[in-house]
């Protein structure tokens, strides 16, 4: 069985990389991990206030991290329909790439795959990262 990490931003770019990941191992019985990492610099799109600061914007930003996650669970469940496939959910506090790394040996994991448009949100940019080896921890 694969382990296979996927980060996500929620952004249509994030998806298609995840849906690129699950058609290309459709063969392959696979744990999906969909995680989603957020911080006090994260931008909080469609917040009721522009003006939260500290705990107040961490607390938003983690509901609204966990219910975007929730459901891009259900969505990819539902397009992509492999029995073969399993997906669990993560959503954390704190910096991406050293939460990348910690799960990279945590869960065993065997892929990453990422798609973002990232802070400038250029229509154009697309990119998907893969990387299929065993990371040293630091």
């Amino acid at each position: 069985m694969k382990n296979i990490l996927v980060a996500t931003d929620f952004s249509n770019n994030a998806y298609c990389a995840l849906f690129y990941a699950t058609q290309l191992l459709k063969s392959t019985e696979c744990n999906f991990y969909l995680v989603n990492v957020y911080n006090d610099l994260t931008p909080l799109i469609g917040a009721k206030s522009e003006f939260l600061v500290g705990q107040k914007l961490l607390n938003e930003l983690a509901a609204t991290s966990k219910e975007k996650i929730t459901a891009l669970e259900h969505k990819i469940t539902l397009d992509n329909e492999n029995p073969l496939h399993k997906f669990e959910t993560i959503s954390k506090k704190g910096n991406l790439v050293k939460t990348i790394h910690h799960m990279l040996n945590a869960f065993d994991i065997d892929l990453v795959v990422m798609g973002s448009k990232g802070y400038t949100g250029a229509k154009e940019i697309f990119f998907l990262v893969v990387i299929p080896f065993k990371w040293p921890i630091l």
